[in-house]
């Protein structure tokens, strides 16, 4: 799966969790500038992108995560 088609699942993940269809989300969107993200929202992107690429994140590693951009470049190494 390419960085695109990954960035693509993601925001569109994003905003149907944060049910916001108006977000304007870029590489360098920070979740914590999301308005209305909070931990749940976050929980259950990491749950959908885990079911949807057949993937596992290890404990803690999701939180880790400020940007839209290290989300994406982290699912690239996870994807196959």
């Amino acid at each position: 799966m390419t960085q695109e088609e990954l960035k693509t699942q993601v925001i569109t993940k994003i905003k149907s969790i944060s049910d916001n269809q108006d977000l304007e989300l870029q590489d360098n969107t920070n979740f914590d500038d999301i308005e209305e993200w909070d931990s749940l929202n976050t929980v259950d992107l990491e749950m959908e992108l885990e079911s949807s690429l057949n993937i596992s994140f290890e404990t803690g590693e999701f939180q880790e995560y400020k940007t839209i951009k290290e989300l994406i470049d982290s699912l690239q190494t996870k994807v196959k």
